[in-house]
């Protein structure tokens, strides 16, 4: 079985489902959409799902902690491989990931691998995952997002973290698990546009 976590990831002053929406330059250089300079930091996940409710496939598990690692901000040359499977096919007990990528870091504040390593312009971005409910394949995603919340989010740089529950083992819940954190992200440059013929 495999389950998709919904994963949104906006500047959280214009935090939008399904839109875009025009905002104001912040000038205070700790809002959201201030840039700032930031390096790059290895990192290694070492990552067992253990849930009671739901179940995923150790393919499953992979591709879901890929898209929360790349929604988190993680390095382009993130790699993630399957880890304590036992089985060819079908969902496992407890399925396992391990992760290696980068992420970004204020100067000074985690100098783990950063010696050398070249300023890049990065901003605060909200990045929000939900359990999918009421789907009953979904029925146990929060308990995935709750171990993110523990094991995951700590290797990157965050804030501002919100995070609610209702969901019990073995036990249905309507409101699902929220999760709402900022977190520095490199700053993209725009697409260079073509000059019309």
């Amino acid at each position: 079985m495999k389950t998709v976590i919904r994963a949104a990831v906006a500047v959280s002053a214009a935090l939008l489902v399904g839109s875009a929406a025009t905002v104001a330059a912040p000038t205070d250089e700790t809002s959201p959409q201030a840039t700032a300079p930031a390096k790059w930091a290895p990192r290694k996940l070492s990552f067992i799902y253990q849930g009671f409710t739901s179940k995923y496939t150790c393919d499953g598990l992979r591709d879901q902690m890929k898209q929360i690692l790349q929604e988190l901000g993680a390095s382009k040359d993130l790699v993630v491989k399957r880890y304590a499977c036992t089985r060819l096919d079908g969902p496992e007990q407890s399925p396992g990931v391990l992760a290696t990528f980068s992420v970004l870091t204020s100067p000074g504040t985690d100098d783990r691998g950063t010696a050398g390593s070249k300023n890049v312009p990065a901003r605060w971005d909200t990045v929000t995952l939900n359990s999918d409910t009421p789907r009953q394949s979904n029925w146990g995603d929060c308990e995935l997002i709750e171990q993110v919340k523990k094991q995951v989010l700590p290797l990157f740089t965050t804030r501002n973290l919100t995070y609610t529950s209702s969901c019990f083992p073995h036990d249905v819940s309507l409101a699902g698990a929220h999760l709402s954190v900022e977190v520095l992200r490199p700053v993209t440059a725009p697409a260079a546009q073509t000059a019309p013929p």
